[in-house]
């Protein structure tokens, strides 16, 4: 949505938190759950009303949480063990968007998401 700014972090009870500012002013935090992370979160959007948030698990693998019109996760997406941060893209294209991450040995990994 025009004019919100979203925050995101891990909290110290290891949950996905949120804050977000509307109308001028901020609105109170609030704990989206979806713990306990392995990683910060990384945030990103493909236009109005859709967030996504990316992050490795304890378990090492690729988690997502992500709003529209409501929050959805999370979900365990799998993949290699991460060994770095997951790297989210997109080109603004709604419904499309990319997420790369370093893998085991330095390797490059990519998972493409659509909403199709």
């Amino acid at each position: 949505q025009s004019g919100v700014l979203d925050v995101f972090w891990e909290g110290t009870d290891g949950n996905l938190w949120h804050g977000w500012y509307l109308d001028g002013a901020w609105n109170a935090p609030a704990s989206l759950g979806s713990g306990p992370m392995g990683s910060q979160p990384e945030v990103i959007s493909w236009g109005g009303g859709r967030v996504d948030v990316f992050w490795v698990g304890t378990d090492g693998n690729l988690w997502h949480d992500w709003y529209q019109n409501g929050w959805t996760g999370p979900q365990n997406l799998g993949g290699t063990p991460l060994d770095s941060l997951p790297s989210p893209v997109t080109t603004g294209q709604p419904g499309y968007l990319d997420v790369v991450w370093t893998g085991p040995n330095s390797t490059l990994w990519h998972a493409t998401y659509t909403d199709t």
